[in-house]
């Protein structure tokens, strides 16, 4: 397995509820983020535009990431069971950033790691400050499962999503835990009626920043305005041009938004 280190940073591995965890640090200030990932992606992919802005020396920040469990650095643990799909995430984020001395930050969730981060905040309320939700959801609708089906196959992916994810899985491992992740999803449909957060939402106390990417083909729009509307007090930004992948594309946008939310 091949690696993009991310220059600066801090990166190693910490053992939490049974499993060794790959995780990112960098900067130095007083604002702890922690950015999890969405399914797959390893942390060094999903979050290498915010590492370089948040951790730039002088940010005011430290900025923390990790792969999760049975993904990226962070393998082979076991992962794939509907019933703690989500809430394994929050206690493996939650242990991380305790064995790592952080008592009180902030949480950025993007994709699968916006439904851990609300869970996390309504789970630890002690802990998280602030919420940052990008291109997140609190259910899977039928709607979603017909978009995520299309892509099923890794060949039906951008040949340059592909080359980046074959730097952590080969063609055959990424083939093999995307229609794992795929399945577990459909039983979570199918047992759950597709939910991960919804009873979730009501207990989230932090103030909360929604981005949502207007043209997000895997999270429609519906979603953003689900959160908006259901968890109280939270505020919604939509930037028109986005798609699923709108914190690397519109990287400067997004890491402002996100930087004057967490420091006011």
């Amino acid at each position: 397995m091949s690696t993009v280190p991310m220059e600066g940073a801090s990166i190693g591995k910490v053992t939490v509820n049974g499993v060794q965890l790959h995780y990112m640090h960098k900067g130095a200030g007083p604002h702890v983020l922690l950015c999890i990932p969405g399914s797959l992606a390893p942390a060094e992919f999903a979050y290498t535009p915010q590492f370089e802005y948040f951790g730039r020396e002088g940010s005011g920040f430290k900025i923390v990431t990790f792969d999760l469990r049975g993904y990226g650095g962070s393998r082979p643990a076991e992962r794939f069971k509907a019933d703690t799909f989500y809430t394994t995430d929050v206690r493996d984020a939650q242990a991380l950033m305790q064995a790592m001395g952080f008592q009180k930050y902030s949480v950025l969730g993007w994709s699968h790691g916006g439904g851990v981060a609300m869970m996390l905040a309504a789970m630890f309320p002690e802990s998280v400050e602030k919420l940052i939700l990008i291109g997140s959801k609190a259910f899977h609708s039928q709607e979603d499962f017909e978009a995520i089906e299309k892509t099923r196959y890794i060949s039906s992916w951008s040949p340059r999503l592909r080359q980046t994810m074959t730097q952590w899985y080969s063609n055959e491992l990424l083939q093999e835990l995307w229609a794992k992740l795929l399945d577990i999803l459909i039983e979570i449909r199918e047992k759950y009626d597709g939910n991960i957060c919804r009873d979730e939402l009501s207990k989230i106390g932090c103030p909360t920043l929604i981005l949502h990417g207007a043209k997000d083909s895997m999270v429609t729009l519906s979603h953003a305005h689900y959160l908006r509307d259901h968890i109280g007090g939270s505020q919604l930004e939509f930037m028109e041009e986005a798609k699923h992948y709108l914190h690397h594309k519109f990287s400067k946008e997004a890491n402002e938004l996100v930087e004057r939310f967490t420091t006011i």
